[in-house]
């Protein structure tokens, strides 16, 4: 049974039925003209070498009504987000890559727990967070979704 509670204003989508993909993708087409739409994908790098996170990029090349993706990639190496780099290079979208063991990522964590922000444990949560705050930050995208990557 579905639960249609919906606490505040971050909604759950439930998929219920079965739409058409070539009606969802129209409307979103439209909707994206007014209200461009960021996709934020927390991920490992390991997910990089399991099936899901190549099939997800392979449809991530198809789709046309994102205005940017923000990856938030964890436990990779600098060699790793080199190489997550050329994967997603050919998504149409602006891509931008958030190196969670980078250097520059990591003086924003000590600045924030420094402050008194701390942004908690290494985490998809985490990563999902930072990444809703850089899309917000930047002021490009009206809406966010958020797809996990190891489904």
């Amino acid at each position: 049974m579905s639960d249609f509670f919906q606490s505040g204003i971050i909604t759950t989508l439930h998929q219920l039925g079965q739409p058409s993909l070539e009606r969802l993708e129209s409307e979103l087409l439209g909707f994206a003209k007014t209200r461009p739409i960021a996709l934020v994908l927390p991920a490992l790098y390991a997910e990089f070498e399991r099936p899901a996170m190549p099939a997800i990029v392979q449809e991530l090349t198809k789709v046309k009504y994102l205005n940017e993706v923000v990856l938030a990639l964890d436990q990779a190496t600098e060699a790793d987000f080199k190489r997550v780099r050329e994967i997603m290079a050919p998504i149409p979208a602006e891509v931008k890559i958030i190196h969670n063991k980078g250097k520059r990522i990591g003086e924003v964590y000590e600045t924030l727990k420094r402050n008194g922000l701390d942004a908690g444990p290494q985490g998809k949560g985490r990563s999902a967070w930072l990444s809703y705050g850089y899309v917000l930050a930047r002021g490009k995208s009206d809406v966010i979704a958020l797809h996990d990557c190891d489904i």
